[in-house]
């Protein structure tokens, strides 16, 4: 009898490590697939020419400051869209970046004024990449990504709500 219960004993610890481990697992991978490191901004679709991006919304000073600093890596597919009210002329650095970007500005009606390609984190904190006139909105998607995808100047980032 004693022995029997000892077994219960065990498997339920058993169980319940597993069941920690697979949780944590989980968690942490579906935040990475939908390109959340757990900022806590939200999330919308952005689209430009059919190219569908999720991306994180940063609207206020503090957010936009912080960007995409201090992470790992982007997903393809995901980015970071910055949003000024009023539109104004800006100007992005790679501050505590470890992976390189594209930036990607456009104005008020979302039409792209200017990319910066492949922005690489060495440039800070030499190098400040600005807007081609004033601006509502400022993508940043991994390196790379916009040539892939064809994003171009002239065309217009549409936010999906």
């Amino acid at each position: 009898m004693k022995q029997k219960n000892i077994l219960i004993i065990f498997v339920s610890l058993a169980v319940i490590v597993c069941a920690g481990i697979f949780l944590a697992y989980y968690v942490s991978h579906r935040s990475e697939h939908r390109g959340v490191v757990n900022s806590g901004l939200p999330m919308e679709t952005v689209s430009i020419g059919g190219v569908l991006i999720d991306v994180e919304i940063a609207s206020n000073d503090e957010q936009r400051e912080l960007g995409l600093s201090n992470r790992a890596s982007l997903a393809e597919g995901k980015g970071m869209l910055f949003v000024f009210d009023p539109p104004r002329d800006v100007g992005f650095w790679m501050k505590d970046m470890n992976f390189s970007l594209d930036m990607i500005f456009a104005n008020t009606d979302g039409v792209i004024l200017n990319i910066a390609h492949d922005v690489s984190p060495d440039t800070y904190p030499n190098q400040l990449f600005h807007s081609a006139g004033e601006v509502r909105y400022v993508l940043e998607v991994p390196a790379g990504y916009a040539e892939k995808e064809g994003i171009a100047v002239g065309q217009v980032i549409e936010v999906r709500k």
